[in-house]
C-alpha cells in the first residue's frame, strides 16, 4: 500500500522563491512521511528487525536526519516523535512474530542472527558461473583455440596467445 502526498495546495511565489504551505498542510506531509515509515518497517521484517536490534538512539538518529527539517532544527521534538515511533515499532516486533512464524519470544537481535542474507556475487563467482557452447567446426576449434572442447566455463576461453 503506498501512499501520495497531494502536493496541489503548494504555492509557489515566484517574485521571492518561496513556498509557502499551511500548519495543517505541514502536518499532513510530516504524517504522510512518518506513516510511510511505519509502512515500510513493518512490512519488510529484516527492515523492522533492524530497526528494533539497533535500538532506541540510533533510530532517533535516522528520524532526525530523515524529518529534522520539519521541526525548525528543534530536536527535542524530533527525539519525541522518534522515540514514540520506536516505541510502536518495538511493541508491534512480537506480534509479527507470532503472526508470521507462531512464537512471540523471537528477540530482534535472534532473528538478525538466523536470517542468512545472500551477498551479492563476488566477481570470481561471476566469472566461474557463466558457461559458453562454442558451435564452430573441429577444425575452426583446433585453428583458434586451445582444446576442442564444445562447452567452455568461466574465465577458460582457451583462446590461443600469438605470440610476436
Amino acid at each position: 500500500m503506498s501512499h501520495t502526498t497531494d502536493t496541489s495546495f503548494i504555492h509557489r511565489d515566484l517574485t521571492v522563491g518561496r513556498t509557502h504551505l499551511s500548519d495543517r498542510h505541514m502536518a499532513a506531509i510530516v504524517h504522510a512521511n512518518i506513516r510511510q515509515i511505519l509502512v515500510d518497517a513493518m512490512s519488510d521484517h529484516i527492515g523492522h528487525a533492524l530497526v528494533v536490534a539497533g535500538g532506541a538512539f540510533h533510530f532517533r538518529t535516522l528520524i532526525a536526519k530523515e524529518l529534522g527539517g520539519y521541526f525548525n532544527g528543534n530536536r527535542m521534538h524530533v527525539d519525541s516523535l522518534a522515540d514514540a515511533m520506536f516505541r510502536f515499532l518495538e511493541r508491534q516486533w512480537p506480534q509479527v512474530m507470532f503472526r508470521h512464524y507462531g512464537n512471540r519470544t523471537i528477540t530482534a537481535k535472534a532473528f538478525l542472527d538466523a536470517v542468512n542474507e545472500i551477498s551479492p556475487p563476488s566477481e570470481r563467482e561471476i566469472e566461474e558461473g557463466w558457461e559458453l557452447e562454442i558451435a564452430g567446426d573441429e577444425r575452426a576449434m583446433r585453428q583458434l583455440y586451445d582444446g576442442s572442447a564444445r562447452v567452455r566455463k568461466g574465465s577458460d576461453l582457451g583462446v590461443k596467445r600469438v605470440r610476436g
